[in-house]
């Protein structure tokens, strides 16, 4: 007697990486039968920078770069399809912190006689810290003159019974309960336009909007299951993203303005050139091909510049620290052409006396090779995955 193998399940889905200083997309394809995610076409659109940060004229030129992506998109997504019987159902549009805000609320819930946790217990009892965390969010998009919020995300990312990690709280008994409850908002405008954008490229409205904070979070916990206590830093072109994790739950975060873009404004303002000029000069100074005069004139400019970015560093894990050893190991995530510069002067600050081990920092950088096992592109042959996307696409199997 014979059976007919059962078949291989595929979901096909598409991701968009909206940053600060390129729109990554992708096409991928999830399966029943394996954990990997297949990429079968990926596409990255720079964003035009300028010499002085405007946040309206950065707003317009991420939109162009959005529409140029969601146009690469769909002209490979017709192909393939039709190839394979496909029907797109799912869109996933994923941002930098410099589009949306979030942070994090730790409850504690400690009772005389042991209760039962239902859903019902769960949602009354953080309904007041839901509505805090709502208007501090309220009020950092307020401070960047972003308007007219709308919630983005609201997670349970830990919960704890008596000290116990558990993914399925519901009808288990404990007398004391931990939530650490995650929240991200975005500006109504930024939201619309975006999704202006992407309705009518792929004539569906079947979006979902994520922060690339919880995104990334939650990738990077399930692949390094064994690190417990960690730094997870995001260097996006605009802005500097760092969370502290302790026993698997993010316990603080911070952002500052200074991503990559300004490693290249400032030396474009020190040399008097353009913000082209200044990114191919200090490519070339990193893979020594400059002239030994400028590679000593970019050399200096970039001294003044660590100085800088390093006070928001420091003062960021002055902050994270509060009398208590910081995590040794930093995951990184960042534009690989200025990674090994952030790199170094964080491998070799001051600060990592005040790791555990009063050691250097250990800096992981997620590149494409680490998600090897996890997601892989179509064509052998081919570039490895690009980190953002991968993440993104790990994340949208996840949820």
């Amino acid at each position: 007697m014979f059976f007919a193998k059962k078949a291989n399940k595929q979901f096909p889905f598409i991701v968009f990486d909206i940053g600060s200083a390129s729109i990554g997309g992708a096409i991928a394809i999830a399966s029943e039968k394996n954990d990997a995610i297949e990429i079968i076409y990926q596409t990255r659109i720079s964003i035009n920078s300028h010499k002085y940060l405007n946040y309206e004229r950065l707003f317009l030129a991420m939109l162009t770069s959005l529409k140029i992506a969601a146009e690469n998109i769909e002209q490979n997504r017709l192909r393939f399809f039709l190839e394979n019987n496909f029907e797109l159902k799912d869109i996933f549009c994923v941002f930098s912190s410099l589009w949306c805000v979030y942070d994090i609320s730790a409850l504690k819930f400690i009772k005389e006689k042991s209760f039962i946790v239902s859903e019902r217990f769960i949602s009354d009892n953080i309904k007041d810290s839901e509505e805090e965390l709502k208007k501090s969010l309220q009020n950092k998009l307020n401070q960047n003159n972003i308007s007219d919020p709308v919630l983005m995300e609201k997670n349970t990312i830990q919960v704890l019974l008596n000290g116990y990690n558990t993914n399925k709280p519901y009808g288990k008994e404990t007398s004391r309960m931990d939530i650490t409850l995650f929240m991200s908002m975005i500006s109504n405008e930024i939201r619309e336009k975006v999704k202006d954008i992407i309705e009518k490229a792929f004539n569906t409205d079947n979006i979902s909007y994520n922060s690339f904070a919880l995104a990334s979070f939650l990738v990077t916990r399930d692949i390094f299951s064994a690190e417990k206590d960690f730094l997870l830093m995001d260097i996006s072109g605009e802005v500097s993203d760092i969370m502290l994790i302790r026993d698997d739950a993010i316990v603080k975060t911070s952002t500052f303005p200074l991503g990559s873009n300004f490693l290249i404004r400032k030396t474009a303002e020190a040399l008097n050139i353009t913000p082209e000029e200044a990114h191919s000069l200090i490519r070339l100074f990193f893979e020594r091909k400059s002239s030994s005069a400028k590679y000593s004139e970019i050399k200096k400019v970039l001294i003044t510049i660590k100085e800088e970015w390093l006070y928001s560093f420091r003062k960021t894990l002055s902050d994270f620290a509060e009398k208590l050893f910081l995590p040794k190991t930093i995951f990184l995530l960042i534009d690989t052409d200025v990674a090994s510069w952030f790199i170094d002067i964080i491998k070799n600050d001051e600060f990592s006396s005040h790791t555990l081990t009063q050691q250097q920092f250990t800096v992981v950088e997620l590149r494409g090779g680490i998600f090897k096992k996890y997601c892989y592109t179509k064509n052998k042959d081919e570039k490895e995955c690009d980190p953002f996307l991968a993440i993104e696409a790990l994340f949208a199997r996840k949820i």
